[in-house]
């Protein structure tokens, strides 16, 4: 039988919904879409993705992995002009690692948002 662990940070946005920050499942993590945005704030594109990275990687924090363990990036964009916004973050937050990725285009996200993320992740060994 496979073991499911529920992944759970407070340093990441809590979840607005019936839904875990993450899973962990045989040694994957599965995020949940994270939005970028900040109480009260009017963010960029960038700032919001760099947002999402930033709750992203504390989820992947506590279910003992990170970042560079990344193996599919997934992006939703309300506007695929930013684009090439999205792609420089990407390269800054990520470096020499270069996950799978996708980027979506989507009319509408929750919450007025511009971009959001989720990602499968591999626990560290």
């Amino acid at each position: 039988m496979n073991n499911l662990n529920i992944i759970s940070t407070d340093n990441a946005s809590k979840p607005n919904g019936h839904y875990s920050q993450a899973i962990e499942a045989n040694g994957f993590i599965f995020t949940s879409v994270q939005l970028g945005l900040a109480p009260d704030e009017v963010a960029s594109v960038s700032q919001q993705l760099k947002n999402a990275l930033h709750n992203t990687e504390q989820i992947l924090i506590a279910a003992g992995s990170g970042l560079d363990l990344v193996v599919k990036l997934t992006i939703y964009l309300s506007d695929i002009s930013e684009w090439s916004t999205v792609n420089m973050v990407v390269a800054e937050v990520f470096g020499n690692h270069k996950p799978a990725r996708g980027v979506v285009p989507v009319n509408d996200l929750h919450l007025g948002s511009k971009v959001a993320v989720d990602v499968v992740a591999v626990k560290k060994q």
